[in-house]
């Protein structure tokens, strides 16, 4: 008999050109339907502007001026139950992904922001699409993962460290990696490797899974992951090796393969807030670093003061030992950490970063 302990639903989240339309390609191979969230506004302005989905996507962003009528503001009012005169305000466009923007987060998102959910929730649960298993790759908003939750899916955060191509709006920062428990997906691979990876995530579920340890002995590898996430989150390593009879070695290949992610080396919380703690370091991060820009990327700080490396070594709670550069008598320290990478990118770091 077959196995198939895939979840009904998977979302990712993540910035833009990280990799989840890539993840939701692979999905859809496994008989997924993608599914976005941005669908039922996309579909709006293709009905305003009587135009096709190809159309609109290929022509998205080419500079055009565009100016809706007033019959369009009527139709825009009436299907999204907002006053005409919000819609009145904004009536002249640069782009389709002007409009997009604008309407999708200026205006429905203030004034109806459960209008796009409500569209996708028509579909996942009309009775033709029962049997349906859909997967979103464009979860941007709380509420949104909030509602995809509730019907039990399975919800991805993926970082791809070195990149920098971002934006700072609203849709790419309510969002983060802390919203995600231990869903972390790390992209610093090439394309290939990185399909690959989720690839072996997803053939996991159609086997029974099979571990001889006690706690975690059950045939669904989301049963497994579910426990070890749980002992994981509240007991410390050694509550942990004692409460699930495995090594420490033993957890970290165990949570490889189940992709959990673990963050318990660094203080991966650093910089993700506007706190006094995080804008003296970053001054200092200023002053006396840089961003090494490779596959993982890393974080270099040195000074001439020994006692300023080791605060801030302490500070990124860094394990590894301070190095001395003979040549120019500084020290300095390198962090490796795809959480705090993510979190500097708030912080408009692009002046920091070489090659």
């Amino acid at each position: 008999m077959e196995i198939n302990f895939l979840p009904k639903l998977f979302s990712f989240s993540g910035r833009k050109r990280c990799g989840k339309t890539e993840l939701a390609k692979i999905c859809k191979e496994y008989g997924y339907e993608i599914l976005n969230f941005a669908d039922p506004m996309k579909n709006l302005i293709c009905k305003v502007l009587n135009i096709s989905r190809e159309e609109l996507e290929e022509n998205k962003d080419k500079k055009q001026s565009i100016k809706f009528s007033e019959n369009d503001i009527i139709l825009l009012s009436n299907e999204t139950d907002i006053n005409i005169e919000i819609y009145k305000q904004n009536i002249e466009f640069n782009s389709i992904r002007e409009i997009l923007q604008t309407l999708g987060t200026d205006i429905i998102r203030k004034n109806n922001p459960e209008w796009h959910i409500n569209k996708i929730k028509e579909i996942i649960e009309n009775m033709e699409n029962i049997n349906k298993k859909y997967c979103f790759g464009d979860t941007r908003f709380k509420n949104e993962k909030e509602f995809l939750e509730n019907l039990g899916a399975e919800c991805w955060f993926i970082i791809r460290p070195n990149n920098f191509n971002i934006s700072n709006h609203i849709s790419e920062m309510e969002l983060t990696w802390s919203d995600f428990n231990r869903n972390i997906l790390i992209n610093n691979e090439d394309l290939f490797n990185f399909r690959q990876k989720w690839i072996r995530y997803l053939n996991l579920h159609l086997k029974e899974y099979s571990n001889k340890n006690y706690f975690l002995n059950d045939n669904n590898v989301k049963n497994v992951r579910n426990k070890l996430i749980y002992v994981l989150n509240n007991y410390d390593i050694n509550d942990i090796e004692r409460e699930t009879r495995l090594r420490r070695t033993q957890i970290r290949w165990l949570c490889n393969k189940l992709f959990i992610y673990l963050f318990e080396e660094y203080n991966g919380y650093i910089f993700q807030n506007v706190t006094f703690q995080n804008c003296y370091l970053f001054g200092q991060l200023e002053s006396n670093g840089y961003i090494k820009r490779d596959k993982k990327c890393s974080i270099i700080f040195e000074h001439e003061n020994s006692k300023l490396v080791n605060n801030f070594k302490k500070s990124l709670n860094i394990k590894r030992k301070m190095k001395k550069n003979k040549k120019n008598q500084k020290f300095s320290i390198e962090c490796h950490n795809e959480l705090i990478i993510e979190n500097l990118k708030k912080w408009d770091l692009k002046y920091l970063i070489t090659q």
